[in-house]
């Protein structure tokens, strides 16, 4: 009986590895992967509640979209939803329920098993993140120009639907297969001409919109270009959260960068990895609570002096171009 336990245990064993390197095989192919209702249902409802009980509030918040702080009440369209996407929404003092039902979305042990299954690295750290409540337009791009790791390569993007993804409130879309290009041309060139070769590469490929489901997760590679489309039809959301994992012993860089010699490297590291926190959770997050507080202290000032230091910056608002 013990000899057809271990003999279970084993073709367990191979079935796993045979379907973790098929994931892998998938992912580095097509550079893109979808995992279906991996997000609880509970979950999902937690966190839309918290987002309704903070545009009540009307406290401030930093928009990804628009690049400044802002107060979210000027920010809702006419049917209540957000017109501005919500950055790194985890890391508000003043949020704390929002804060961590993010946290239990974006930092979860099934995110973090999703990451797994398609890299060689077992360990992750969540760079960033965004909320949106509708559709804001995104610019096709790669993310490696903007972030990425040292060596690059090695960075995640991630989807999550809140909802059911039918296209009236906006599509994100994907270009699959072009991670695989060999044009560099766009390492060390200005946003300008970053956003033209953007449209032109894009043209080599074809665009495939994903209209997700609530709860399914889409993690793609930071040289995959992708994007959004402004918001189709009013009164339509998309919620959604997206964010940024790094393997947690590699740097964070932009793509492009130059690779530094051992020690520097390893000094840089270390200095990354000391302000790291799990807060808990399986996936740790790249700030400790001073630079939380820090952070959110400068967001406070930068909103009441105003003026050129609080600008709008709109570098990857489709509706700008």
């Amino acid at each position: 009986m013990n000899l057809d336990k271990n003999i279970f245990r084993v073709l367990i064993s191979k079935k796993n590895f045979i379907l973790r390197k098929s994931l892998k095989d998938i992912y580095h192919n097509q550079g893109y992967m979808i995992f279906k209702s991996l997000i609880s249902e509970q979950k999902i409802k937690k966190i839309l509640e918290e987002l309704s009980t903070f545009k009540k509030s009307n406290k401030l918040y930093y928009s990804q979209s628009e690049h400044n702080w802002r107060r979210i009440k000027g920010d809702l369209d006419e049917y209540g939803l957000l017109e501005c996407s919500f950055e790194n929404f985890t890391d508000l003092p003043w949020a704390i329920n929002l804060s961590k039902s993010g946290r239990d979305i974006l930092q979860s042990h099934e995110i973090l098993n999703a990451l797994r299954s398609i890299s060689k690295h077992k360990d992750f750290c969540m760079w960033q993140n965004m909320f949106f409540d509708k559709s804001t337009g995104t610019i096709d791009h790669i993310d490696t120009w903007y972030l990425d790791t040292n060596p690059m390569g090695e960075l995640f993007g991630a989807w999550v639907a809140l909802e059911d993804i039918k296209g009236d409130g906006g599509t994100f879309h994907i270009y699959p297969k072009s991670h695989l290009s060999k044009n560099k041309e766009w390492i060390n060139t200005s946003h300008n001409n970053f956003r033209d070769w953007s449209e032109t590469e894009s043209k080599k490929y074809e665009k495939k919109p994903l209209n997700l489901k609530r709860g399914d997760l889409l993690i793609w590679h930071p040289s995959l270009i992708h994007g959004s489309s402004l918001q189709i039809s009013k009164g339509f959301s998309r919620k959604s959260l997206t964010a940024h994992y790094h393997p947690i012993n590699l740097l964070r860089s932009k793509g492009g960068a130059k690779i530094l010699n051992k020690e520097d490297y390893k000094v840089k590291l270390l200095r990354q990895k000391k302000l790291m926190r799990s807060y808990g959770y399986e996936i740790y997050a790249r700030a400790s609570k001073r630079e939380i507080f820090k952070f959110a202290g400068i967001g406070i000032l930068k909103y009441l002096l105003g003026g050129i230091i609080n600008q709008p910056k709109n570098l990857m608002n489709r509706k700008n171009y």
